[in-house]
């Protein structure tokens, strides 16, 4: 922790930024923490007060940071490790008894529930032992040539009304196609000159 308003040495320097690179870490993929400013310490019972008043499961990974003159709280959303654990079983619910994947939690726009399992549970592998899941199995799509191959992809860029992302190729007999072409670019290229035009869909990054 340190004192924004007073000269720093080289070690408080380096400690603020190093603090602002984990505070931005934590923002970014929405970790909740916790700063305490030299002027909360100045008041140690009002302090004790505000930790004891914080739900035991709402902050997994509190930090003493750098001062912004006022207490600051980022809260993520109010997940528990029982709160993931049930999600994540509900979902396996629907889905045949098996653990969800990343890509299908991310393509059911459920981001949020990834997080909170990379968060609160330490990833995707150690949650499916803990629960017991087993994955889904992978269904192969045999396909007939590369023009089938073009024929999936095309149907894919109208459904979505743009040129489909790399990620969002990367489910079962999609990745037969990446694999075939060399990447998605290359396929999207064999795509335009099977057709001898650009194809009628918006670009995406």
């Amino acid at each position: 922790m340190t004192d924004e308003g007073t000269a720093k040495g080289d070690v408080e320097s380096e400690y603020a930024r190093n603090w602002q690179r984990r505070k931005r870490t934590y923002e970014e993929n929405g970790f909740p923490y916790i700063t305490i400013t030299p002027s909360d310490l100045q008041d140690p019972e009002s302090l004790i007060t505000r930790l004891a008043n914080l739900e035991p499961e709402s902050v997994p990974v509190t930090a003493v940071g750098l001062a912004q003159g006022s207490w600051d709280r980022y809260t993520a959303p109010q997940w528990t490790r029982e709160k993931v654990r049930d999600e994540v079983m509900a979902y396996a619910a629907n889905n045949g008894g098996y653990m969800p994947s990343q890509s299908q939690l991310h393509a059911d726009g459920r981001a949020d529930l990834v997080k909170a399992i990379h968060t609160w549970c330490g990833g995707f592998g150690p949650l499916q032992r803990r629960l017991g899941l087993m994955p889904a199995p992978i269904h192969e799509k045999q396909y007939r040539s590369r023009d089938q191959m073009l024929d999936d992809l095309l149907a894919k860029g109208r459904e979505l009304g743009r040129r489909p992302k790399a990620l969002e190729l990367r489910q079962v007999h999609y990745l037969a196609l990446l694999h075939e072409f060399g990447g998605l670019e290359a396929a999207w290229t064999a795509l335009e000159q099977s057709h001898d035009r650009a194809v009628d869909t918006d670009d995406a990054d």
